[in-house]
């Protein structure tokens, strides 16, 4: 059971790949959700310069993490959000959101976890986009991708196993993390890290002066693992890349794969839809499964 893309020609030195990206579900699959905030930041943002204290004479601060306990369950609508700012003036009152959220048992090698986070749409369409996600905030008009760094962790104890970030060159465009999005159009950090791990760890960063007094915002609604196949091999996740774009042709209306999550949806009236004519001689455009 698969889905179809409309046939196109490809010329020669125009390459076009779909790869393997080896995330599947089935009925019978099994899920299982981190169950423990070990971490988060803790009361860092600065509410007022007084009014707290002994005789209200101390500064008052606020969570950078509301909820965190959202973060262990999969209750439609429940998440934790981090917050992250700038702060006011040169780095006063600046903070970072952070949670960690650990499974109940040690995760082998090469295991898949994923995190559903969400956030400013404009920034994480572009960093679906992988190594193309800088010029993707172009497009979309974002500002957010010099501005808000989301990094994710996998770590075993205080081990830091995996450390990825989305102001890292390329972004999440590596085997070992990727952003990828689902049916829905929901968006998850994908990490299948080379040693074993029991915890994973979310940052929402402010990492520019710019946009003095700008709250940032990350929903984390969880972190999970899935077992199972699909027997008819259906992709559940999915995300894209390309190498020798033609830039000034991204901003007529392509991202270079428009609707990914259409080619996972069971629909077969549904389709995403590959630009081939955005690439210079000897580009490749490619969607991952």
């Amino acid at each position: 059971m698969g889905k179809y893309l409309p046939s196109f020609r490809i010329y020669v030195f125009l390459f076009i790949a779909v790869f393997a990206f080896s995330n599947t579900l089935d009925a019978q699959i099994v899920k299982s959700l981190a169950d423990e905030v070990t971490f988060t930041s803790g009361n860092n943002k600065m509410t007022s310069l007084l009014g707290c204290g002994f005789g209200g004479l101390s500064p008052c601060f606020d969570p950078t993490v509301i909820n965190p306990d959202n973060a262990l369950n999969d209750a439609p609508g429940s998440f934790a959000r981090l917050l992250a700012s700038p702060g006011l003036l040169a780095g006063l009152a600046s903070y970072d959101g952070i949670i960690e959220l650990k499974f109940p048992q040690i995760l082998a090698a090469n295991t898949t976890s994923y995190v559903r986070i969400d956030g400013d749409s404009d920034l994480l369409g572009a960093l679906l986009g992988g190594s193309l996600g800088e010029a993707l905030a172009d497009v979309l008009g974002t500002v957010l991708l010099g501005r808000q760094e989301i990094r994710v962790q996998a770590r075993n104890g205080s081990d830091i196993i995996l450390n990825r970030a989305s102001s890292d060159a390329g972004g999440f465009n590596i085997d070992r993390a990727r952003l990828v999005t689902d049916q829905n159009g929901d968006f998850f950090l994908a990490i299948r890290p080379s040693q074993e791990y029991d915890r994973i760890r979310i940052f929402n960063n402010s990492i520019s002066l710019l946009g003095l007094g700008t709250e940032y915002t990350l929903d984390v609604y969880n972190a999970f693992t899935l077992e199972g196949e699909d027997p008819c091999g259906q992709a559940q996740f999915t995300s894209f890349d390309a190498t020798g774009i033609n830039i000034d042709l991204l901003g007529l209306g392509s991202s270079g794969v428009d609707n990914p999550e259409n080619a996972i949806d069971g629909d077969f009236d549904t389709y995403s839809s590959i630009s081939p004519g955005l690439l210079s001689v000897g580009g490749t455009i490619s969607q991952y499964f």
